[in-house]
């Protein structure tokens, strides 16, 4: 799910750096993007080719973290009550601040110019610009950190 974000986030950043707005006939979504397909993959009917960006998985491991199941109740906008027979449950992970840490891997032969739009998508979780996860709308799933590129800040 984090992929699919940032994935989405790099067509935007693509789109915006090329002046591809809304309306302009060569604007192209995240999976006809040629940013994302470079640097993410593709599959059509023809054609399957395999991303160049690699995520490094991330465990939660601290003991001061528990789950929680929350209850929720759909609202009917129209009359402002429960919608009968709409309940249902989330489990989320919740503690105090942690630290989640992740290494991409970006091939070499990747273009400089895709690079600068996914580069652009990371600092956008890295600052909290583009939330994460379940319940976005509520304020959750808001990331705050650094971006680095072998081992130097990515200003």
């Amino acid at each position: 799910s984090i992929k699919g974000a940032i994935s989405h986030r790099t067509a935007f950043h693509w789109n915006k750096e090329n002046k591809l707005y809304i309306g302009n006939p060569d604007a192209r979504t995240c999976e006809e993007n040629e940013a994302v397909k470079a640097l993410f993959g593709y599959q059509n009917d023809n054609d399957i080719k395999r991303g160049n960006v690699l995520f490094s998985d991330m465990y939660l491991s601290d003991d001061s973290l528990s789950d929680k199941v929350q209850h929720h109740v759909k609202i009917d906008r129209f009359t402002g009550g429960a919608i009968s027979g709409a309940l249902y449950q989330e489990k989320v992970v919740y503690g105090p601040e942690t630290i989640l840490k992740t290494t991409i891997y970006v091939s070499k032969s990747v273009p400089k110019e895709y690079i600068k739009s996914f580069e652009a998508a990371l600092r956008d979780v890295a600052s909290g610009m583009l939330p994460l996860g379940g319940a976005v709308n509520r304020g959750h799933g808001i990331f705050t950190g650094t971006v680095e590129k072998n081992g130097e800040p990515l200003n």
